[in-house]
């Protein structure tokens, strides 16, 4: 429900006149919007309890800020690579890409800053460019390190890469048979 359907719900459309009780009535309708979405939240999800050992939840809590996620998000992305056999790996050519751009955007900034302290100002396109890249970067790199990555997935890939490795792997899977 937008504003205006909760004003038109209320009888409170003619409020729109005095531009004074605008504030009010949008905290009001916040607050609902606030407590409808909690309702919804609730409806569609599963609430457990789960204990852990102070020694467990350190270790739990250091991995999760390690990837830069929520406690509870982190617990339950692990729990669900677990059971579908995932594992957080990042791809060997998408940490080259990410440094790659890293080299970029440290150009850039660097080009920037100078150009600021020779001419005293910048543009603000430039600035919001930089942002912007910075930003996708950003989103990028958290996808590579966090998205839980299939093992055979994996190995797939990097023999795919380095056919070589093919023998070796095969090697070692055989000695741990035995």
């Amino acid at each position: 429900m937008n504003f205006y359907q909760f004003l038109q719900e209320r009888n409170l459309l003619h409020m729109l006149e005095f531009p004074s009780e605008l504030p009010k009535l949008r905290e009001e309708y916040r607050a609902y919007y606030k407590k409808m979405y909690a309702k919804e939240y609730v409806k569609k999800r599963v609430h457990r309890v789960v204990i852990f050992t102070p020694e467990e939840y350190a270790r739990l809590l250091a991995a999760s800020r390690n990837h830069n996620k929520p406690f509870s998000t982190f617990v339950r992305e692990s729990a669900l690579a677990y059971t579908s056999n995932g594992y957080i790996l990042p791809d060997q050519s998408e940490t080259k890409a990410v440094l790659i751009a890293l080299k970029r955007y440290g150009v850039n900034l660097n080009q920037i800053s100078h150009l600021c302290n020779s001419i005293q100002s910048v543009r603000s396109k430039e600035i919001i460019k930089v942002q912007n890249n910075f930003n996708a970067l950003a989103k990028d790199i958290q996808r590579i390190y966090t998205q839980p990555v299939q093992i055979e997935d994996f190995v797939r890939d990097v023999v795919k890469k380095n056919p070589d490795y093919a023998p070796k792997i095969y090697h070692v899977l055989n000695s741990l048979k035995k």
